[in-house]
């Protein structure tokens, strides 16, 4: 069985910048702070865990498989764990519209 998770954004996704009206004294300042520069603190990655490995994939950074990335012995385990995620993208990532647009069909 394999689980995976999703996080983070892209660069430049403003509504994931909550910063306006925050003058730096709430609760949540730090966080917010870190996660709207466009470094690695809060930038998009995905992760698939099986039993024996766990692979992240981010998409401005280098990759990690049990901070193993580079070993040449897990390449096969890393190639199953890309292929398993590329089939829960495949699953779970096509969404319906919520509302038709009359304009596609004029």
């Amino acid at each position: 069985m394999a689980y995976s998770t999703e996080g983070g954004r892209l660069h430049g996704e403003e509504q994931c910048t909550e910063l306006e009206g925050n003058n730096g004294d709430g609760l949540y300042w730090p966080r917010l702070a870190l996660q709207c520069g466009e470094g690695p603190e809060h930038t998009k990655a995905t992760m698939i865990r099986t039993e024996d490995y766990k692979y992240v994939k981010r998409l401005y950074e280098k990759d990690e498989l049990d901070n193993q990335i580079e070993n040449i012995y897990y390449s096969e385990a890393l190639l199953s764990l890309k292929e398993k995620m590329s089939e829960f993208y495949q699953e779970t990532s096509d969404t319906v519209p919520q509302k038709i647009d009359k304009r596609d069909f004029a």
